[in-house]
C-alpha cells in the first residue's frame, strides 16, 4: 500500500478493506511505503486491533481507519530479522528516487513534497 499524506501519524487506509486483510488473510503484513517520508513501514494484520483504531471518513465519505505510522508500524527491518538496515536504507533511497523522477516533472514539484532533494 502506498500513502501520499504527509503526516506519517494521519495514514489513512479504508476501513472495508482493512477488515477483508483481517478477515481473508490474519497473518499477513501491511507493508505501506510512504512516499514524503521515503520509508517503508510494516505490521502484522493481527496486531492491529480494528475496535480500538481511530475512524475518519475520506473526502468521497468511504469510512477509514486512521494509522500512526511510526507508532502502530515498525520498520522492515525491525519486523524481518533477514533484512540489513544498510541495505533497506538504499532500497528505500532507490525507490524514491524513481518516485520522484516519475512524478516530479519541475523542482516545483519537488519542492513541495517536502522530500531531502
Amino acid at each position: 500500500v502506498k500513502s501520499t499524506t504527509k503526516d506519517v501519524t494521519e495514514f489513512g487506509i479504508k476501513k472495508s478493506v482493512l477488515e477483508i486483510y483481517r478477515s481473508q488473510w490474519p497473518e499477513s503484513i501491511l507493508v505501506v511505503y510512504c512516499i514524503p517520508s521515503g520509508k517503508l513501514y510494516c505490521c502484522p494484520i493481527e496486531n492491529l486491533d480494528l475496535e480500538k483504531l481511530p475512524k475518519s471518513t475520506f473526502p468521497n465519505n468511504d469510512t477509514k481507519f486512521v494509522l500512526n505510522l511510526e507508532e502502530n508500524f515498525q520498520c522492515l527491518s525491525e519486523h524481518f530479522e533477514l533484512v540489513e538496515k544498510e541495505e533497506l536504507e538504499e532500497f528505500q533511497e532507490k525507490i524514491q528516487k524513481e518516485v520522484l523522477e516519475k512524478y516530479c516533472a519541475n523542482l516545483e514539484d519537488l519542492a513541495s513534497t517536502h522530500l531531502p532533494l
